[in-house]
């Protein structure tokens, strides 16, 4: 598949939400959305740096990067790296923590991992932690690098793809 370009605009959100569990892959046209995650993962004090911009039509509602809960702090030894999947405030959780949620409905969110300062692909979904909250909160889609470039997915899609339950298994299953 050929990437395209994607103009971010509050229309180009909603149309591309619309389709349950859609995802498509493009070029990171919008520069400015991954400097700030870029500038909030390397902030992050843990040895996997990663971080998140959130932003809707009127610009950046919030930032975060991963970090351990206050007042631990990450030494950078590998024994603090092999609990901080399970004990970490993830940079989604800490960009929602920090934004107004009453601009959350509708808005994007871009993850991306920094090495030496540069985005590298972070692999496919598999926080269902994070995936859980991007749904909850109302954010419409969700931005993630892939070795093939940027991936879009709507933020049931992101849901699903991390390991949450799916719209089909949850009305199938449904017991009134």
């Amino acid at each position: 598949m050929s990437a395209t370009k994607l103009e971010l605009t509050p229309n180009t959100a909603v149309r591309r939400a619309a389709t349950f569990g859609a995802s498509e892959t493009h070029s990171c046209d919008h520069l400015w959305s991954l400097k700030f995650a870029i500038t909030a993962a390397l902030q992050s004090p843990c040895q996997s740096k990663r971080g998140v911009v959130i932003w809707d039509g009127d610009g950046i509602i919030s930032a975060g990067f991963n970090h351990l809960p206050s007042p631990f702090a990450c030494d950078g030894s590998s024994s603090c790296r092999n609990i901080c999947s399970r004990a970490a405030v993830h940079a989604e959780e800490h960009a929602l923590l920090r934004a107004n949620r009453h601009r959350l409905a509708g808005a994007s969110m871009l993850h991306v991992k920094v090495i030496d300062g540069k985005p590298v692909p972070s692999g496919d979904p598999s926080c269902l932690r994070c995936a859980s909250m991007v749904l909850e909160s109302g954010i419409a889609h969700f931005w993630l690098l892939h070795e093939g470039g940027w991936h879009e997915y709507t933020a049931a899609g992101f849901y699903e793809k991390s390991g949450g339950l799916n719209e089909r298994f949850v009305l199938s299953n449904l017991r009134l």
